[in-house]
Protein backbone atom coordinates (compact mmCIF):
# COMPACT_ATOMS: atom_id res chain seq x y z
CA UNK A 1 0.00 0.00 0.00
CA UNK A 2 2.90 2.59 0.71
CA UNK A 3 3.65 2.20 -3.16
CA UNK A 4 -0.37 2.82 -3.76
CA UNK A 5 -0.35 6.25 -1.65
CA UNK A 6 3.06 7.00 -3.26
CA UNK A 7 1.52 7.05 -6.41
CA UNK A 8 -1.75 9.12 -5.40
CA UNK A 9 0.82 11.71 -4.06
CA UNK A 10 2.80 11.76 -7.84
CA UNK A 11 -0.49 12.11 -9.81
CA UNK A 12 -1.85 14.79 -7.04
CA UNK A 13 1.52 16.29 -7.33
CA UNK A 14 1.07 16.55 -11.53
CA UNK A 15 -2.60 18.38 -11.19
CA UNK A 16 -0.44 21.43 -10.26
CA UNK A 17 -0.73 24.34 -12.52
CA UNK A 18 2.59 25.92 -12.26
CA UNK A 19 5.96 24.67 -12.09
CA UNK A 20 7.29 24.11 -8.86
CA UNK A 21 9.69 21.70 -6.90
CA UNK A 22 8.45 19.45 -4.56
CA UNK A 23 9.80 16.09 -2.69
CA UNK A 24 8.82 12.08 -2.76
CA UNK A 25 9.50 10.75 0.75
CA UNK A 26 11.12 6.85 0.42
CA UNK A 27 11.71 5.01 3.30
CA UNK A 28 14.07 2.68 3.63
CA UNK A 29 12.21 -0.84 5.09
CA UNK A 30 15.22 -1.97 7.06
CA UNK A 31 16.81 0.62 8.28
CA UNK A 32 13.59 2.51 8.63
CA UNK A 33 15.86 6.09 7.27
CA UNK A 34 13.77 8.54 5.10
CA UNK A 35 14.90 10.04 2.57
CA UNK A 36 13.39 12.98 0.36
CA UNK A 37 14.17 12.97 -2.99
CA UNK A 38 13.44 16.15 -5.14
CA UNK A 39 11.42 15.85 -8.06
CA UNK A 40 10.40 19.08 -10.40
CA UNK A 41 6.98 19.02 -11.26
CA UNK A 42 5.55 21.13 -14.77
CA UNK A 43 2.49 22.51 -16.53
CA UNK A 44 2.38 22.08 -19.95
CA UNK A 45 4.11 23.46 -21.86
CA UNK A 46 6.93 22.73 -20.33
CA UNK A 47 9.93 25.51 -19.54
CA UNK A 48 12.60 25.34 -21.68
CA UNK A 49 15.64 23.83 -21.16
CA UNK A 50 19.46 23.04 -22.83
CA UNK A 51 17.61 19.75 -23.91
CA UNK A 52 13.59 20.19 -22.92
CA UNK A 53 13.66 17.52 -21.43
CA UNK A 54 12.61 16.19 -17.87
CA UNK A 55 14.31 12.76 -17.39
CA UNK A 56 13.84 10.43 -14.38
CA UNK A 57 17.35 9.17 -14.88
CA UNK A 58 18.58 13.11 -14.44
CA UNK A 59 21.13 12.37 -17.68
CA UNK A 60 20.32 15.24 -19.76
CA UNK A 61 19.23 13.31 -23.25
CA UNK A 62 18.24 15.39 -25.93
CA UNK A 63 15.95 13.64 -28.52
CA UNK A 64 16.69 17.12 -31.20
CA UNK A 65 19.95 15.86 -33.19
CA UNK A 66 23.10 18.52 -33.99
CA UNK A 67 21.34 20.43 -36.89
CA UNK A 68 24.63 19.95 -38.65
CA UNK A 69 24.06 16.20 -38.48
CA UNK A 70 20.72 16.15 -40.78
CA UNK A 71 20.69 16.40 -44.24
CA UNK A 72 17.13 16.89 -45.76
CA UNK A 73 16.71 15.89 -49.55
CA UNK A 74 16.18 18.28 -52.13
CA UNK A 75 12.92 17.13 -52.66
CA UNK A 76 11.77 17.69 -49.46
CA UNK A 77 10.78 14.10 -48.58
CA UNK A 78 13.13 12.36 -46.39
CA UNK A 79 15.59 13.56 -43.89
CA UNK A 80 18.58 11.46 -42.82
CA UNK A 81 20.45 12.38 -39.60
CA UNK A 82 24.01 10.92 -38.81
CA UNK A 83 24.38 9.89 -35.50
CA UNK A 84 27.14 7.92 -35.62
CA UNK A 85 29.41 6.98 -38.58
CA UNK A 86 27.29 3.43 -38.49
CA UNK A 87 24.28 4.35 -37.90
CA UNK A 88 21.93 7.01 -39.66
CA UNK A 89 18.19 7.65 -39.01
CA UNK A 90 16.00 7.40 -42.27
CA UNK A 91 12.54 9.79 -42.31
CA UNK A 92 9.96 10.11 -45.09
CA UNK A 93 7.61 12.52 -44.49
CA UNK A 94 3.68 10.79 -43.68
CA UNK A 95 0.21 11.51 -45.51
CA UNK A 96 -0.99 14.85 -44.06
CA UNK A 97 2.45 15.74 -42.28
CA UNK A 98 4.51 18.86 -43.26
CA UNK A 99 7.08 18.34 -40.29
CA UNK A 100 9.29 15.62 -39.23
CA UNK A 101 9.62 13.71 -35.92
CA UNK A 102 11.91 15.39 -33.53
CA UNK A 103 10.20 14.30 -30.05
CA UNK A 104 11.41 11.30 -28.25
CA UNK A 105 9.27 8.05 -28.52
CA UNK A 106 9.60 5.27 -26.19
CA UNK A 107 12.85 3.62 -27.57
CA UNK A 108 14.74 6.63 -28.80
CA UNK A 109 15.55 9.48 -26.48
CA UNK A 110 18.83 10.45 -27.61
CA UNK A 111 19.93 12.01 -30.78
CA UNK A 112 22.09 14.95 -30.18
CA UNK A 113 25.53 13.13 -30.05
CA UNK A 114 28.99 14.28 -31.39
CA UNK A 115 28.52 14.60 -34.95
CA UNK A 116 30.83 12.14 -36.89
CA UNK A 117 32.47 13.32 -40.40
CA UNK A 118 30.26 13.24 -43.47
CA UNK A 119 29.53 14.28 -46.93
CA UNK A 120 26.90 14.80 -48.84
CA UNK A 121 26.22 15.89 -52.22
CA UNK A 122 23.25 16.01 -54.79
CA UNK A 123 23.79 14.82 -58.23
CA UNK A 124 21.93 13.04 -61.01
CA UNK A 125 19.05 13.19 -59.16
CA UNK A 126 20.63 11.19 -56.41
CA UNK A 127 21.65 12.23 -52.98
CA UNK A 128 24.82 10.40 -51.80
CA UNK A 129 25.34 10.36 -47.73
CA UNK A 130 29.17 8.68 -46.91
CA UNK A 131 30.72 8.35 -43.60
CA UNK A 132 34.42 6.45 -42.71
CA UNK A 133 32.41 3.54 -42.91
CA UNK A 134 29.49 3.72 -44.90
CA UNK A 135 27.53 5.04 -48.50
CA UNK A 136 23.89 5.97 -48.52
CA UNK A 137 22.22 6.68 -51.63
CA UNK A 138 18.52 8.11 -51.82
CA UNK A 139 16.73 8.75 -55.68
CA UNK A 140 15.05 11.99 -55.22
CA UNK A 141 10.97 12.39 -56.42
CA UNK A 142 10.62 8.61 -55.31
CA UNK A 143 6.73 8.55 -54.11
CA UNK A 144 7.94 6.19 -51.06
CA UNK A 145 11.44 4.18 -50.15
CA UNK A 146 12.18 1.50 -52.00
CA UNK A 147 14.91 -1.20 -52.73
CA UNK A 148 15.48 0.78 -55.80
CA UNK A 149 15.14 4.05 -53.90
CA UNK A 150 17.27 3.73 -50.53
CA UNK A 151 20.42 1.31 -50.27
CA UNK A 152 23.33 1.70 -47.91
CA UNK A 153 26.60 0.04 -49.07
CA UNK A 154 29.75 -0.43 -47.06
CA UNK A 155 32.99 1.88 -47.67
CA UNK A 156 34.98 -0.28 -44.93
CA UNK A 157 36.77 -3.45 -46.13
CA UNK A 158 37.39 -4.65 -43.27
CA UNK A 159 33.93 -4.78 -41.93
CA UNK A 160 31.70 -7.91 -42.13
CA UNK A 161 28.78 -5.44 -43.25
CA UNK A 162 28.27 -5.14 -47.28
CA UNK A 163 25.14 -4.16 -48.46
CA UNK A 164 21.37 -3.21 -47.66
CA UNK A 165 18.27 -1.88 -49.87
CA UNK A 166 15.25 -1.29 -48.23
CA UNK A 167 13.07 -3.96 -47.55
CA UNK A 168 16.18 -6.83 -47.88
CA UNK A 169 15.13 -9.88 -45.60
CA UNK A 170 17.36 -10.55 -42.84
CA UNK A 171 17.62 -13.70 -42.08
CA UNK A 172 20.56 -13.50 -40.10
CA UNK A 173 19.12 -11.39 -37.27
CA UNK A 174 19.82 -12.80 -33.96
CA UNK A 175 16.59 -12.44 -32.40
CA UNK A 176 15.40 -10.14 -29.46
CA UNK A 177 12.58 -10.54 -26.75
CA UNK A 178 8.52 -11.54 -26.38
CA UNK A 179 6.67 -10.13 -23.68
CA UNK A 180 5.94 -13.51 -21.16
CA UNK A 181 5.75 -17.28 -21.59
CA UNK A 182 2.13 -17.88 -19.91
CA UNK A 183 1.06 -21.19 -21.36
CA UNK A 184 3.14 -21.50 -24.22
CA UNK A 185 6.04 -24.01 -24.69
CA UNK A 186 8.99 -23.60 -26.70
CA UNK A 187 8.36 -20.37 -28.02
CA UNK A 188 10.49 -19.11 -30.52
CA UNK A 189 11.84 -15.60 -30.48
CA UNK A 190 11.41 -15.57 -34.51
CA UNK A 191 8.81 -12.42 -34.53
CA UNK A 192 7.29 -13.82 -37.75
CA UNK A 193 7.08 -17.18 -36.65
CA UNK A 194 5.57 -16.17 -33.51
CA UNK A 195 3.38 -13.63 -34.28
CA UNK A 196 0.09 -15.34 -33.66
CA UNK A 197 0.48 -16.36 -30.36
CA UNK A 198 -1.85 -15.25 -27.77
CA UNK A 199 -0.51 -14.09 -24.12
CA UNK A 200 -3.32 -13.50 -21.91
CA UNK A 201 -5.26 -12.21 -24.91
CA UNK A 202 -2.59 -9.51 -25.66
CA UNK A 203 0.31 -10.58 -29.00
CA UNK A 204 3.23 -11.40 -27.67
CA UNK A 205 4.72 -8.25 -28.80
CA UNK A 206 8.03 -9.52 -30.22
CA UNK A 207 10.68 -7.69 -30.87
CA UNK A 208 13.49 -8.33 -33.05
CA UNK A 209 17.62 -8.41 -31.86
CA UNK A 210 20.11 -5.47 -32.44
CA UNK A 211 22.72 -7.78 -33.54
CA UNK A 212 22.38 -10.09 -36.86
CA UNK A 213 25.14 -12.01 -38.95
CA UNK A 214 23.55 -10.30 -42.05
CA UNK A 215 26.15 -7.35 -40.47
CA UNK A 216 23.27 -4.90 -40.33
CA UNK A 217 19.70 -4.27 -38.53
CA UNK A 218 17.11 -1.84 -39.39
CA UNK A 219 14.93 -0.74 -36.36
CA UNK A 220 11.47 0.48 -37.56
CA UNK A 221 10.47 2.93 -35.16
CA UNK A 222 7.42 4.50 -37.26
CA UNK A 223 4.76 3.06 -35.25
CA UNK A 224 6.23 4.07 -32.04
CA UNK A 225 4.57 5.99 -29.67
CA UNK A 226 5.92 9.62 -29.19
CA UNK A 227 6.70 11.22 -25.22
CA UNK A 228 6.18 14.64 -24.62
CA UNK A 229 8.62 17.43 -22.79
CA UNK A 230 7.77 15.74 -19.21
CA UNK A 231 8.09 12.00 -20.31
CA UNK A 232 4.76 10.87 -20.68
CA UNK A 233 3.08 9.16 -24.20
CA UNK A 234 2.14 12.25 -26.41
CA UNK A 235 -1.47 13.18 -26.55
CA UNK A 236 -1.45 13.79 -30.34
CA UNK A 237 1.54 14.57 -32.68
CA UNK A 238 -1.07 16.85 -35.19
CA UNK A 239 -1.29 14.53 -37.59
CA UNK A 240 -4.34 12.41 -38.83
CA UNK A 241 -4.82 8.90 -38.25
CA UNK A 242 -3.09 6.78 -41.29
CA UNK A 243 -3.92 3.23 -43.00
CA UNK A 244 -0.58 1.55 -43.01
CA UNK A 245 0.86 -0.66 -46.22
CA UNK A 246 -1.65 -3.40 -46.87
CA UNK A 247 -0.71 -6.90 -45.43
CA UNK A 248 -2.14 -9.68 -48.17
CA UNK A 249 -2.69 -13.47 -46.58
CA UNK A 250 -2.72 -11.42 -42.86
CA UNK A 251 -6.06 -11.44 -40.36
CA UNK A 252 -5.97 -10.26 -36.49
CA UNK A 253 -6.16 -12.47 -33.26
CA UNK A 254 -8.93 -11.15 -30.75
CA UNK A 255 -10.26 -8.66 -32.51
CA UNK A 256 -12.31 -5.64 -31.00
CA UNK A 257 -14.38 -3.99 -33.96
CA UNK A 258 -15.05 -0.32 -33.81
CA UNK A 259 -17.97 1.52 -32.10
CA UNK A 260 -19.39 2.63 -34.91
CA UNK A 261 -19.06 -0.52 -37.25
CA UNK A 262 -19.83 -3.59 -34.20
CA UNK A 263 -20.68 -6.31 -36.93
CA UNK A 264 -18.48 -4.73 -39.60
CA UNK A 265 -19.42 -3.27 -43.33
CA UNK A 266 -19.59 -3.99 -46.72
CA UNK A 267 -17.28 -2.10 -48.76
CA UNK A 268 -15.94 -2.30 -52.39
CA UNK A 269 -12.28 -2.42 -51.97
CA UNK A 270 -9.26 -2.00 -48.99
CA UNK A 271 -9.29 1.51 -50.19
CA UNK A 272 -12.69 1.91 -49.06
CA UNK A 273 -12.25 -0.23 -45.70
CA UNK A 274 -10.00 2.31 -45.03
CA UNK A 275 -12.07 4.88 -45.59
CA UNK A 276 -14.22 3.58 -43.18
CA UNK A 277 -11.96 3.25 -40.36
CA UNK A 278 -11.32 6.60 -40.73
CA UNK A 279 -14.49 7.84 -40.62
CA UNK A 280 -15.04 6.16 -36.93
CA UNK A 281 -12.92 7.71 -34.56
CA UNK A 282 -12.54 4.76 -32.02
CA UNK A 283 -11.00 2.94 -34.81
CA UNK A 284 -7.49 2.87 -33.80
CA UNK A 285 -6.20 -0.34 -34.67
CA UNK A 286 -6.29 -0.74 -38.56
CA UNK A 287 -8.73 -2.87 -40.79
CA UNK A 288 -9.08 -6.04 -41.97
CA UNK A 289 -10.60 -6.88 -45.73
CA UNK A 290 -12.00 -10.05 -46.99
CA UNK A 291 -11.17 -10.56 -50.48
CA UNK A 292 -13.76 -13.05 -50.77
CA UNK A 293 -15.64 -12.28 -53.41
CA UNK A 294 -19.82 -12.06 -52.61
CA UNK A 295 -18.94 -11.91 -48.53
CA UNK A 296 -20.70 -9.47 -46.72
CA UNK A 297 -19.55 -7.98 -44.09
CA UNK A 298 -16.37 -7.97 -46.03
CA UNK A 299 -14.94 -5.23 -43.52
CA UNK A 300 -13.95 -4.76 -40.23
CA UNK A 301 -12.72 -1.65 -38.51
CA UNK A 302 -10.86 -2.39 -35.47
CA UNK A 303 -10.39 -0.59 -31.84
CA UNK A 304 -7.74 -3.38 -30.99
CA UNK A 305 -6.30 -6.62 -31.67
CA UNK A 306 -4.09 -9.43 -30.06
CA UNK A 307 -1.69 -10.11 -32.92
CA UNK A 308 -1.79 -11.46 -36.38
CA UNK A 309 -2.25 -14.48 -38.18
CA UNK A 310 -2.01 -15.92 -41.80
CA UNK A 311 -5.32 -16.26 -43.68
CA UNK A 312 -5.35 -15.92 -47.27
CA UNK A 313 -8.61 -14.60 -47.97
CA UNK A 314 -8.15 -11.87 -45.54
CA UNK A 315 -5.78 -8.41 -45.97
CA UNK A 316 -4.61 -6.64 -42.61
CA UNK A 317 -3.84 -3.01 -42.77
CA UNK A 318 -2.09 -1.43 -39.57
CA UNK A 319 -3.47 1.81 -38.27
CA UNK A 320 -1.08 4.68 -37.34
CA UNK A 321 -2.93 6.74 -34.31
CA UNK A 322 -2.26 10.47 -33.41
CA UNK A 323 -0.10 9.46 -30.75
CA UNK A 324 2.51 8.37 -32.68
CA UNK A 325 5.62 9.07 -34.26
CA UNK A 326 4.64 11.79 -37.12
CA UNK A 327 6.62 10.47 -39.44
CA UNK A 328 5.80 8.16 -42.44
CA UNK A 329 8.74 5.98 -41.96
CA UNK A 330 11.21 6.63 -39.54
CA UNK A 331 13.86 3.92 -39.56
CA UNK A 332 17.42 3.42 -37.93
CA UNK A 333 19.92 1.77 -39.73
CA UNK A 334 22.79 -0.12 -38.27
CA UNK A 335 25.45 -0.99 -40.31
CA UNK A 336 27.97 -2.32 -37.79
CA UNK A 337 28.65 -5.45 -39.59
CA UNK A 338 29.65 -8.25 -36.64
CA UNK A 339 30.97 -5.96 -34.08
CA UNK A 340 28.25 -6.25 -31.91
CA UNK A 341 29.99 -4.60 -28.74
CA UNK A 342 29.95 -1.57 -31.13
CA UNK A 343 26.36 -1.96 -31.95
CA UNK A 344 25.05 -2.36 -28.46
CA UNK A 345 27.11 0.22 -27.25
CA UNK A 346 25.74 2.82 -29.53
CA UNK A 347 22.29 1.69 -29.49
CA UNK A 348 22.37 2.52 -25.58
CA UNK A 349 23.70 5.89 -26.66
CA UNK A 350 20.62 6.64 -28.55
CA UNK A 351 18.48 4.44 -26.42
CA UNK A 352 19.32 5.83 -23.26
CA UNK A 353 20.57 3.82 -20.33
CA UNK A 354 19.36 1.51 -18.98
CA UNK A 355 17.63 2.39 -15.13
CA UNK A 356 19.64 0.93 -12.28
CA UNK A 357 17.50 -1.22 -10.61
CA UNK A 358 17.31 -1.02 -6.44
CA UNK A 359 19.42 -3.51 -4.79
CA UNK A 360 16.48 -5.72 -2.95
CA UNK A 361 14.72 -6.17 -6.52
CA UNK A 362 17.58 -8.80 -7.11
CA UNK A 363 16.61 -10.58 -3.92
CA UNK A 364 13.66 -12.89 -3.26
CA UNK A 365 10.23 -11.94 -4.65
CA UNK A 366 7.37 -13.44 -3.85
CA UNK A 367 4.10 -13.12 -5.98
CA UNK A 368 0.60 -14.51 -6.97
CA UNK A 369 -1.64 -13.33 -9.60
CA UNK A 370 -4.51 -13.64 -6.70
CA UNK A 371 -7.09 -12.25 -4.42
CA UNK A 372 -4.72 -12.38 -1.70
CA UNK A 373 -6.23 -10.53 1.49
CA UNK A 374 -4.57 -8.65 4.82
CA UNK A 375 -4.79 -12.08 6.59
CA UNK A 376 -3.29 -13.71 3.55
CA UNK A 377 -0.21 -11.47 3.26
CA UNK A 378 0.57 -11.53 6.77
CA UNK A 379 0.72 -15.54 7.04
CA UNK A 380 3.16 -15.66 4.08
CA UNK A 381 5.55 -13.09 5.55
CA UNK A 382 5.07 -14.84 8.76
CA UNK A 383 5.94 -18.32 7.13
CA UNK A 384 8.82 -16.56 5.70
CA UNK A 385 9.87 -15.59 8.72
CA UNK A 386 9.60 -18.67 11.01
CA UNK A 387 11.63 -20.67 8.19
CA UNK A 388 14.32 -17.57 8.66
CA UNK A 389 13.96 -17.60 4.53
CA UNK A 390 14.73 -14.13 3.21
CA UNK A 391 11.86 -11.94 1.72
CA UNK A 392 12.84 -9.01 -0.31
CA UNK A 393 10.00 -7.90 -2.43
CA UNK A 394 5.74 -8.80 -2.30
CA UNK A 395 4.19 -8.58 -4.66
CA UNK A 396 0.58 -8.08 -4.90
CA UNK A 397 -0.87 -8.49 -8.62
CA UNK A 398 -3.46 -5.73 -9.96
CA UNK A 399 -5.90 -8.56 -9.69
CA UNK A 400 -6.25 -7.22 -5.83
CA UNK A 401 -6.68 -4.07 -7.25
CA UNK A 402 -8.71 -4.19 -9.41
CA UNK A 403 -11.49 -6.34 -7.12
CA UNK A 404 -10.92 -3.24 -4.60
CA UNK A 405 -11.08 -0.39 -6.95
CA UNK A 406 -13.33 -1.98 -10.09
CA UNK A 407 -12.44 -3.26 -13.23
CA UNK A 408 -11.43 -0.55 -14.57
CA UNK A 409 -8.05 -0.63 -12.43
CA UNK A 410 -6.36 -2.43 -14.98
Amino acid sequence: MAAAKLILVAIAGLASSAAQSSFLTTTNTKTGVKTRVPYQEYSSPVPSSSSGMNRPELIDYNPVADPKAIVISSDGQARFTVLTDRIIRMERLGNGSSVFEDRSTIAIMNRNLPVPAFTQNTAGNVLTIQTAKVKLTYTLGAPTFTSSTLSVTSVDPSSAFTSWSFGQPFPGNLLGTIRGLDQQDQTPLNCTTNSGIDDNGEYNHCEWGMVSRDGWVVYDDTINYALDANDWWSTDSGTPRQCLAQQPGTDVVNPTNSMNFPSGTTVASPEDCCNACLSDPTCRSGYVFDTTAGDSPNCWPLAGHAGVKPVGNRIFSNMKAPQGNADGMDLYGFFHGHDYFGALNEFVQISGRAVLTPRYTSGIWWSRWYDIGNFDTRKIVDDYRSRSIPLDTFGKSSYRYQIIMGSDFN
